[in-house]
């Protein structure tokens, strides 16, 4: 996702060291004793890790998984009563209102484009005005592009879990843009039954 790059007179190897981060490594090497040796805020520390892997990693895959469950395996299936199609409609509605993969992304993009001045300041009062002795930077990699466009998906299949839960409990006119943008995907899954047959579900 990240690769941060320390260079200069002042680095201890006087070459470069490069540090290459994962979604798993930042968890990895925010918690690692070192690091919590050095840390003045150990416990918000851990809060934060867990928010992070709490938002943007399992909320956003517990929501993917549980969009295409509702969309390929109807109501009317051996899987769901009516009741318990409803509270799993509404618990991913919920639920997946706290995917926040997309902000997270948006972080490390500001990140990459912002460290070198974020560092600067401090790289100052350590090694003065030498700017060949301290430099590092921050590039983003492959991951970041991959996130991308799996958060876009996701905003669509909010949309069209959306769409789908109107049709369960309060169907829509047909006049409505939604109809038209999902209209052939609603012919299979959970929005499959006419306007009657909903109402009689319900």
């Amino acid at each position: 996702v990240l690769t941060f790059t320390l260079s200069g007179s002042a680095v201890a190897s006087g070459g470069e060291v490069v540090t290459e981060l994962t979604p798993a490594s930042i968890v990895t090497v925010i918690l690692s004793p070192a690091a919590l040796e050095q840390n003045d805020s150990v416990l918000g520390t851990i809060y934060l890790v867990i928010m992070y892997i709490a938002l943007a990693i399992l909320i956003p895959w517990f929501q993917f998984l549980a969009i295409l469950v509702l969309t390929f395996v109807g109501w009317d299936s051996a899987y769901f009563t009516k009741s318990r199609y409803k509270t799993f409609f509404e618990a991913t509605d919920i639920i997946g209102g706290f995917a926040c993969q997309d902000v997270f992304v948006l972080s490390f993009v500001v990140v990459s484009a912002e460290w070198e001045k974020l560092i600067a300041a401090s790289a100052e009062a350590i090694v003065g005005d030498c700017e060949d002795c301290f430099v590092q930077t921050a590039e983003i990699g492959i991951g970041i592009y991959i996130m991308t466009v799996a958060f876009v998906l996701g905003w669509i299949s909010e949309m069209w879990i959306s769409y789908g839960y109107s049709e369960l409990l309060h169907p829509v006119e047909r006049v409505w843009q939604a109809y038209s943008f999902f209209g052939a995907v609603s012919a299979y899954g959970c929005t499959k039954a006419n306007d009657e047959e909903i109402t009689l579900k319900n």
